[in-house]
């Protein structure tokens, strides 16, 4: 997993998905945990350590949980009274994926735009160009 570019299409997905605060900081709490454990595809975390990371409740946490599962962030397994574990679903691959299928959707917009428009006219009038130059101050 690339740090980087799944943080940068996480910022992206926030817009998309307008997520809260608590859903964010704990999918940022969620990284950095993972990051520190070398990237395992699933890693185990105490509530009490998510709490003291986000600031959030044990409540919140849940919810903001369901809410990153739903927008396919995330996955869970829930170890009964033991800590859950979670699986962090790589972002960047997908988000990625929907930027390639979005940009074939509306490159052929685009063409068709560019074709409708009228060629500018991009003569320049000799005098005109001498008449700013003289203007510019000289080193």
């Amino acid at each position: 997993m690339n740090y980087i570019l799944e943080i940068k299409a996480f910022n992206d997905l926030i817009e998309l998905e307008q997520l809260s605060a608590g859903q964010i900081a704990l999918w940022y709490a969620l990284m950095h945990i993972n990051n520190k454990c070398g990237w395992k595809e699933w890693f185990t975390v105490p509530n009490q350590k998510l709490i003291l990371l986000t600031g959030l409740t044990r409540q919140s946490i849940v919810n903001a949980r369901k809410v990153l599962i739903q927008i396919n962030a995330l996955s869970i397994k829930t170890n009964g009274t033991n800590a859950t574990s979670y699986h962090l679903i790589s972002l960047q691959q997908t988000y990625q994926t929907n930027m390639q299928s979005t940009l074939q959707e509306t490159l052929p917009l685009i063409k068709q735009n560019n074709n409708s428009k009228k060629k500018k006219n991009t003569s320049y009038d000799v005098e005109e160009l001498d008449t700013f130059w003289d203007t510019v101050p000289k080193l």
